[in-house]
């Protein structure tokens, strides 16, 4: 036989066995588990508000939903912003980033648009953005989207409301009717009974429990008119300028507008002065609105001890007065119009859910946060905080929250601080359209620069 042919059969079956020995040891193991299946998944969350006991709820249905692990952490709220902005461009930031309202314009590059189609109505041929338009009051809408594409979800809301201690008036009420027994005390009653529906109403409460002597005022009806004392100052400046007409910004967002001739609603000129000449009113000695000034205390704080008997705030705040004084006996109120308008305004704020560039898996984030803020999950953390939900609170439009907007503000922090000074520069005495056209400068500034700083 050839040597050659039984090298070959011999070489033929020797590999013949190696293959069997291999087949025979690899039948023998266990399968590998991939690494990236879902119970290996961690969601982590962001957070400045520390409400995790009312997110733990949530959280527990969620993860036991979706077999993944959620990491809930809360942040100092000083640095907040700036803490989360450097960990998303460090690639370790959150999946789901919480963040205030006012900061979207500012932020909403850092963060994942939510996927198309995630919440169209296919059976009523609505869009997502349709379908969030019919969803949410006109400030949601306004302040979560950017370039027709939804960056961000709230779970709640809160608005602007004028809180009345309805008792400390009406003892007032009855103490001058006890002097004055011809008074017909009717009308005032009325609006302490059921608030000022304008601000012309707000007005003749202010006068009558506080007149004046020699230009001083017994007592304080409202705190209005400072900066330093009244925490809302600016809140309430955007209010009063939004409700008489001013544009706050140009439709291309570069520059301001609120302090310009121009009026969205009516022909009255520069209605965000006018506005401004509004707020500082109470705090003016030859004003008949005088009422207030920069040696009362924090209005919190005051409208807790009975110092004042009004003040405009949101739920927190006065929630932090019945903490100083549990026995404190007060009505919220809708905040006053200006008569007879057929455009009314007031303020939101809230918390938006978003998705951070940083997060490794935001097709999952998504999930979370519109299984948060539109599913029978809302309703654990809504029982817990005691928060109105935002999903639908506008939808009547007689709701308080269906006349609720928002602007583009570049920069919320800096802004405040703008309002601050305009507030104070005429409170000293300064031309109000001159502080505001200041104001204006400054703001349009941060505006070009956040739109060159997006566009890079």
């Amino acid at each position: 036989m050839d040597k050659k042919f039984i090298y070959l059969v011999g070489g033929g079956l020797l590999l013949t066995v190696i293959l069997i020995v291999i087949l025979v040891a690899t039948s023998n193991q266990k399968p590998k588990i991939a690494t990236n299946t879902a119970k290996n998944k961690v969601l982590t969350i962001w957070d400045y508000n520390n409400e995790k006991a009312a997110y733990d709820q949530l959280n527990s249905n969620f993860q036991t939903d979706n077999n993944i692990k959620i990491n809930y952490v809360v942040k100092s709220a000083d640095s907040y912003l700036t803490d989360t902005v450097n960990a998303i461009a460090a690639g370790n930031g959150p999946d789901v980033w919480i963040v205030p309202n006012t900061v979207m314009p500012q932020y909403h590059d850092k963060m994942v648009a939510m996927p198309t189609g995630s919440i169209a109505n296919s059976s009523q041929k609505q869009s997502d953005l349709e379908v969030y338009f019919n969803t949410f009051p006109k400030a949601v809408y306004t302040d979560n989207i950017f370039n027709d594409q939804i960056y961000g979800v709230p779970i709640a809301i809160d608005n602007l409301k004028l809180f009345i201690n309805t008792d400390l008036l009406n003892e007032k009420l009855q103490i001058y009717r006890r002097a004055n027994p011809e008074f017909d005390a009717t009308s005032t009653q009325r609006l302490i009974n059921y608030g000022p529906a304008n601000w012309d109403d707000f007005l003749k409460i202010i006068a009558f429990f506080s007149p004046k002597t020699n230009g001083k005022f017994a007592f304080s009806t409202a705190a209005l008119g400072t900066t330093d004392n009244i925490p809302n100052y600016n809140d309430i400046l955007t209010l009063l300028m939004m409700q008489n007409g001013a544009k706050m910004v140009a439709d291309d967002f570069v520059t301001a507008q609120f302090h310009t001739a121009q009026n969205m609603f009516s022909s009255t000129s520069y209605p965000g002065t006018k506005a401004l000449d509004f707020y500082t009113s109470f705090d003016n000695t030859k004003s008949p609105n005088y009422t207030w000034n920069a040696t009362m205390p924090n209005a919190i704080e005051a409208f807790a001890d009975g110092q004042t008997a009004m003040f405009f705030g949101y739920n927190k705040d006065i929630n932090q007065a019945k903490r100083l004084q549990p026995s404190l006996n007060s009505q919220a109120f809708n905040v006053p119009q200006v008569k007879l308008t057929n455009n009314p305004v007031n303020i939101a704020q809230y918390d938006s859910l978003t998705v951070a560039k940083s997060s490794t898996n935001p097709a999952l984030a998504w999930k979370y946060v519109l299984k948060t803020t539109l599913s029978s999950y809302t309703n654990s953390y809504l029982s817990l905080s005691k928060k109105q939900a935002a999903a639908n609170s506008g939808s009547d439009t007689n709701s308080p929250f269906a006349s609720t907007q928002g602007w583009y503000n570049p920069d919320v922090i800096k802004v405040k601080q703008i309002f601050k000074n305009t507030i104070d520069q005429v409170n000293a005495g300064n031309n109000s359209q001159t502080a505001m056209d200041g104001a204006a400068d400054q703001v349009s500034t941060l505006l070009a620069k956040l739109k060159q700083t997006q566009n890079q």
